[in-house]
């Protein structure tokens, strides 16, 4: 017997870290934010993951700025939401005006 347990190399040591990091991303999404957003944003975790070690020829910048625009559209809907409520308006309605005039 060795003294020493084989160590995992380092690619192997990332990804399980990686792996380990998108399901509490994953856990906690769903348990907070629904699972619509969960199924779309672990997915963007993984190519980020994947980009970040090399595998491939995926690229890391397309899905690090996909959450990073989420979380800003959470921003600005908050915004929003707040603004109408002070104003006595209903968001809902607002939201689906927005949403009926984009492109």
């Amino acid at each position: 017997m060795s003294p020493h347990p084989p160590r995992l190399p380092p690619l192997t040591a990332l990804l399980v870290v990686l792996t380990f990091v998108t399901g509490m991303i994953e856990a906690v999404g769903l348990l907070a934010l629904g699972p619509v957003f969960t199924a779309m944003q672990t997915g963007n975790v993984l190519f980020l993951a994947f980009g970040a070690a090399g595998q491939g020829s995926l690229p890391a910048l397309a899905p690090a700025v996909s959450p990073a625009a989420f979380a800003f559209g959470v921003v600005c809907g908050a915004r929003l939401e707040g603004a109408s409520e002070a104003l006595g308006r209903r968001w809902f309605l607002i939201g689906l005006a927005i949403e009926g005039h984009a492109p």
